[in-house]
């Protein structure tokens, strides 16, 4: 978890602010000032205040860098061979968890930056050779319930330092230098180019041994915070980092080892936590910068913008599957995810919540995996969203794609007319084009009007009866019944009276099927556009707007049919008059 600067006790260099110095004065409380001190079995001495009634206590301790790598991170180091090999937090066996789950992901992937530009952990490390303080490590004391209950082998998670910890850690591992134009501010220390020292090893003669000593010597101050939970921990650090920005999803990381934030965590980055992530978030780590490079997205998770890709598909099943309201489709936001993440949860509920959003996930990487595709932030919840029109569409059932690449190339081919579609969107607040509307629609997870209009621009343009072979069979009448029917019209549409080729033909319902209209009768012969233009209105409903003496009275359907329907039809549209631009409304 990050840290103010104020709490640095002066700025990291490349935040190019001054030194804080703060004063401050201090009237004692004499029944206040009594306080515990002992030295524990590692040579450590402890400073415990008398603390009020109500307030979480700590312990304070003031060691120097190497001791406490030696005795939080790894217990095989020995003063003698102080080496990268000694301090791989990754077989430490220490007793501190550097990577607790509630962790920010580190704030800079990249270890070095340039000569005059240093990253975070470069920064740290020249803060302290320059003889500042970097502010306290605070770590929390695991519970003995949290030990037994999640099998964790630590003693201590951090609380507050984390990146702090990481970079005293890197670099004395030698995975990084300083930056090339770094002199110290200690005077005995400013003939030295730390650069040309290259990565730190204690045993090489490149750095000097007063360098190695000072490093080793330098003093840290942790903080241990003891009968702490896990949530009023979280608690602590919301109100001590109310003005460090973070981004929502990092937030509702905190909840931990809460069930829900591990399954949402571990499907991103559960290789992380010893657990494998699901496959459409595999990455590979780039040697320069250190930076994931994830296969089939554009972006990055430095700021958990992944998880929180996956919270939102979790909170539309979390609606569906176990509060058990509405449809898939809909809305995400901030605030109903942050309640989602408060809620409790069964190990039966995880389980489907899981099975849902794995399922989710598959059909995702079927489709990145067309033609080497990389989602953007808007592709991910067209294609999300699109998931869940046809779970909804199918009634739950998960649909089963007859021909993926038939399916991804008509879901391109839809996306391309949308694109050139310039055309006023209907019922938006800033009158946008079709094209512009959709795109803006695709990054609005709060407002159901948008959600559910980005889907019905797409699905006019796409006809999913041609795509899902599992269809419902409450929804659609099976094609050699809906052939007999077609016939029995004389092969015309039910809506348009014009004959139509059975190719072009869908069970279109009298009554839709989200209005409880269900087969039989209630379903007729009509042709494919004016099908999926009809959507989810009655038929009643819809001539009454559209056709009410069987032509075309709206702008918007002659428009749609000049768009959709084929040469030949819209012909014979316009030869019967259903088709004629001096009567549109």
């Amino acid at each position: 978890m990050g840290m103010t600067l104020k709490e640095v006790g002066r700025t990291i260099p490349h935040y190019n602010k001054p030194i804080i110095k703060p004063i401050m004065k201090v009237g004692i409380i004499p029944e206040l000032v009594e306080q515990k001190i002992w030295t524990d079995k590692d040579g450590i001495t402890w400073i415990k205040p008398v603390f009020p009634e109500g307030q979480k206590e700590f312990r304070v301790a003031h060691t120097n860098l190497y001791k406490f790598l030696d005795v939080f991170v790894s217990k095989s180091a020995s003063e003698s061979s102080w080496n990268a090999e000694n301090f791989n937090y990754k077989t430490r066996g220490g007793i501190l968890d550097v990577d607790p789950p509630d962790n920010r992901p580190s704030c800079q992937a990249q270890l070095e930056g340039t000569a005059t530009t240093p990253t975070k952990s470069q920064g740290i490390m020249e803060c302290i050779f320059d003889g500042m303080d970097i502010g306290e490590i605070r770590i929390r004391e695991y519970l003995d319930d949290e030990i037994l209950k999640h099998e964790i082998t630590f003693t201590y998670t951090a609380q507050d330092g984390s990146n702090r910890v990481r970079t005293m850690i890197f670099f004395p591992n030698g995975e990084f230098r300083m930056r090339e134009s770094y002199r110290s501010t200690i005077e005995k220390f400013q003939k030295y180019d730390f650069y040309n020292f290259g990565t730190f090893n204690n045993l090489s003669n490149s750095w000097p041994e007063d360098v190695k000593n000072y490093l080793k010597n330098y003093i840290v101050t942790i903080k241990v915070y003891e009968n702490m939970t896990e949530a009023e921990a979280k608690i602590q650090f919301d109100n001590i980092n109310k003005n460090t920005k973070q981004s929502a999803q990092q937030n509702r990381n905190g909840h931990g080892r809460k069930n829900l934030a591990i399954i949402i965590r571990h499907f991103v980055r559960g290789h992380d936590f010893g657990d494998s992530s699901h496959p459409l978030f595999v990455y590979k780590v780039n040697k320069k910068t250190k930076k994931h490079i994830f296969t089939y997205f554009t972006g990055t998770n430095d700021l958990l913008q992944l998880e929180e890709m996956v919270s939102q598909i979790c909170y539309r099943y979390y609606q569906k599957l176990i509060i058990k309201g509405g449809i898939f489709l809909g809305t995400a936001s901030q605030v109903q995810q942050d309640k989602m993440y408060q809620a409790f949860f069964s190990d039966t509920e995880i389980k489907k919540l899981k099975t849902a959003i794995t399922n989710h996930l598959d059909f995702m990487l079927e489709m990145a995996k067309k033609e080497n595709f990389q989602f953007a932030n808007r592709d991910f919840h067209l294609y999300s969203r699109l998931y869940f029109s046809m779970l909804d569409y199918n009634s739950g059932k998960t649909p089963k794609i007859k021909d993926e690449n038939k399916f991804h190339d008509d879901i391109n081919r839809a996306r391309g007319r949308i694109e050139n579609n310039k055309e006023r969107q209907e019922g938006d607040d800033k009158e946008r084009t079709v094209s512009s509307a959709f795109k803006g629609y695709l990054g609005n997870h709060e407002d159901f009007f948008k959600i559910k209009t980005s889907m019905e621009v797409l699905l006019s343009e796409l006809n999913l009866e041609h795509h899902i072979k599992n269809l419902d069979p409450n929804r659609c009448k099976p094609r050699k019944e809906l052939e007999y029917d077609w016939l029995n019209l004389d092969k015309k549409c039910f809506v348009l009276g014009i004959e139509i080729p059975f190719p072009e033909c869908q069970g279109g319902h009298l009554v839709s099927h989200n209005n409880g209209g269900r087969l039989g009768k209630n379903i007729k012969p009509m042709y494919r556009p004016i099908n999926n233009f009809m959507s989810d209105q009655n038929y009643d409903d819809f001539m009454k707007e559209h056709m009410p003496n069987g032509k075309f009275i709206t702008k918007k359907l002659y428009d749609y049919m000049e768009r959709h329907a084929s040469e030949k039809i819209i012909k014979v549209l316009k030869k019967v008059g259903i088709m004629d631009k001096s009567i549109l409304l």
